[in-house]
């Protein structure tokens, strides 16, 4: 099975200068995050390697199991 990246991300507030602090238990492929839109990132140190079918059609890590 395919493997792909998955990681818990940020967003940076240009307004405030700084990382908003949020927390979302799920975790996002790197394309799935960069399609949020400007200022969402990888938190580094928090990516790791899933197979491609626990990956929901959103890119969204567990699936929710509303695909």
């Amino acid at each position: 099975m395919a493997k792909v990246i998955v990681c818990h991300f940020r967003k940076y507030d240009l307004n405030a200068d700084q990382y908003i602090q949020f927390l979302d238990k799920s975790k996002r492929t790197l394309e799935a995050i960069k399609s949020l839109g400007d200022g969402f990132s990888p938190i580094p140190g928090t990516c790791i390697e899933v197979d491609a079918s626990e990956v929901d059609s959103n890119g969204c890590y567990p699936k929710d199991g509303v695909d």
